[in-house]
């Protein structure tokens, strides 16, 4: 999870009430804006029994990255098409199309600015953010150094899928559409 000053800590020590470095809408990341400081909401933990999944981008540097398996099938990740996109996309989009805001939200958030989500599919031009990517401890996870810098796309050279257990994390952001947040350097929907 990516913090405004561009630190990274793990997301299961994010509380509510924290900021964290993300966009208000999917737009704002696809318009180039910089990343802001934004509430996180709601927090929610899940375990879930699996699969997983990872990815191997291709940087616009020309550099390969991976990411082992870490999010769930149906995890949306913003395309630079401006769709969401999941390796599981229909359940992602049942899961979406529940969703019902938190009571915090006092009635600010549009039903009918639900994304919709595409397949994720191999070839898909994927955000990035912000091009000061690391990695750490040789692991692959992306680490950024600063977020001064605005999202950029990356190509997606495939996924890659693995059983196992995996606890998630939901975060709402304090913003009254879907907002846009980085985790190991991957746009996600809130």
């Amino acid at each position: 999870m990516t913090r405004p000053d561009g630190s990274n800590s793990p997301i299961e020590t994010v509380r509510v009430g924290e900021t964290i470095a993300a966009w208000p809408s999917a737009a704002a990341a696809l318009a180039g804006e910089l990343p802001r400081s934004i509430r996180v909401a709601s927090l929610q933990r899940l375990h879930v029994p699996g699969p997983i999944f990872g990815v191997e981008l291709v940087l616009p540097s020309g550099a390969a990255e991976s990411w082992p398996p870490f999010a769930t099938l149906n995890h949306a990740l913003l395309a630079a098409d401006g769709k969401w996109r999941a390796v599981d996309h229909v359940a992602a989009q049942n899961e979406l199309n529940e969703w019902r805001p938190p009571a915090s939200a006092n009635g600010s958030f549009l039903a009918e600015q639900r994304p919709t989500i595409a397949p994720l599919a191999t070839g898909a031009a994927l955000l990035v953010a912000p091009p000061t990517l690391s990695t750490v401890g040789g692991r692959g996870h992306a680490r950024l150094t600063n977020v001064t810098a605005r999202a950029e796309a990356a190509t997606l050279a495939k996924t890659v899928q693995a059983d196992g257990e995996l606890d998630v994390f939901s975060l709402e952001l304090d913003v009254p559409t879907f907002g846009t947040y980085i985790v190991n350097g991957l746009l996600v929907i809130d």
